[in-house]
């Protein structure tokens, strides 16, 4: 009996670790990702997130379908954004879709196994989504920073002067290696945020040389990155650690 119980012990052990290895060896896929961001009586406004990595970020974005209830179907090309990481990319789509709200029943469906809730709850930053962006140029990189609009806010949100978009970089310890706005002079004119319509987006950049703030070229490494919208009252500012050769 004890011989029989350490057989069955053995044996689950076994397909425990069996089970496991089969699980490290399928890689990941990606799951897309929907996010309910408002809705009137003729249709809800949903957004389509997702992100995977790649070995090169100058891959084409085909058209997506996707076959909702009822035999209904939307199309749509998403947008891209990049990041580039150690010897890989980070790859963003998103795209923001309008759907007849007859396609859907509640508060959630099911598209491509993946449940779309409807919460906005988890991706709200005063109102807009921020996504940054980087790409390599031939003499640096640029820097951008996509806006989408999601909800209209009774506070009145602008830009002080001409600078549009400020880039900060500093090192694993926190130093300081460029910024953009050092040594530079902006009007001091009022700008309005764009966009100015629900659902839409903007995009702000700038290029970098890759000259840090002495006038040093980049020494290749993982750089924290800070991306903000320089606005009165109050700035809109996302970061990332990124890898800059």
């Amino acid at each position: 009996m004890k011989f029989f119980n350490i057989n069955i012990v053995l044996s689950a052990y076994f397909g425990l670790l069996l089970q496991a290895c089969s699980f490290v060896q399928k890689p990941k896929m990606s799951d897309d990702t929907f996010y309910f961001v408002d809705s009137t009586d003729a249709y809800s406004v949903i957004l389509f997130w997702n992100t995977y990595f790649s070995d090169d970020y100058n891959i084409t974005i085909s058209q997506k379908t996707f076959h909702l209830p009822d035999n209904q179907f939307l199309v749509f090309s998403p947008y891209c954004s990049v990041l580039p990481q150690r010897n890989t990319f980070e790859i963003t789509e998103f795209s923001i879709l309008k759907i007849n709200s007859s396609l859907y029943e509640k508060n959630s469906f099911i598209v491509n196994n993946n449940r779309i809730i409807f919460d906005d709850k988890n991706f709200l930053l005063n109102n807009y989504i921020l996504l940054p962006n980087v790409k390599r140029r031939a003499s640096g990189y640029e820097f951008g920073l996509f806006l989408i609009k999601l909800k209209d806010s009774n506070k009145q949100v602008y830009f002080p002067s001409s600078e549009r978009l400020r880039i900060e970089i500093s090192d694993k310890k926190g130093k300081f290696i460029w910024n953009s706005n050092v040594n530079k002079s902006y009007l001091a004119v009022v700008g309005e945020l764009l966009p100015i319509e629900k659902y839409e987006y903007q995009y702000y950049y700038l290029e970098w040389n890759k000259i840090d703030n002495l006038g040093n070229k980049l020494v290749s490494g993982d750089y924290f990155v800070n991306f903000v919208l320089p606005l009165q009252p109050n700035n809109l500012s996302i970061a990332k650690t990124i890898y800059l050769e």
